[in-house]
């Protein structure tokens, strides 16, 4: 279980919590970053054996940051934002979210691109191809 402002992940990582309010996902919560306005949940599935962790590409969710209100009420999801982008592929799997500034982060998308992100306007401050 880990804590950050007011949201805190369960100890199985599938649940987020904000007071008396929560959200439950299928897949396990890698990491949450809070902004003012939204809190940005990505989800990662990490397999450990022997205490050795990697990350199986075939087990990994697509489309997997969403943005919640401080009701766990999910407002947006990352493919809504980064399709036009994508193409004709638009469902893809983020890896890396970085807070950025007060409202802005970055995340890798796995083809290559990493996007800027405005987490209140929701609008792509920059794409870069890194690949």
């Amino acid at each position: 279980m880990f804590t950050l402002d007011n949201y805190c992940v369960s100890e199985d990582k599938r649940c987020v919590t904000c007071g008396n309010n929560s959200i439950s996902f299928d897949d396990d919560v890698d990491e949450i970053l809070v902004f003012p306005a939204v809190c940005l949940v990505h989800l990662e599935n990490i397999s450990e054996e022997n205490g050795h962790r990697w990350v199986n590409m075939k087990e990994q969710p697509e489309n997997n940051i969403y943005g919640i209100d401080s009701e766990c009420k999910i407002i947006w999801n990352i493919k809504q934002i980064t399709a036009p982008y994508l193409g004709n592929r638009p469902d893809e799997f983020y890896t890396c979210p970085t807070k950025r500034s007060v409202n802005v982060f970055s995340t890798a998308a796995f083809r290559g691109f990493t996007f800027y992100i405005d987490v209140n306007t929701l609008e792509v401050m920059d794409c870069v191809f890194t690949k």
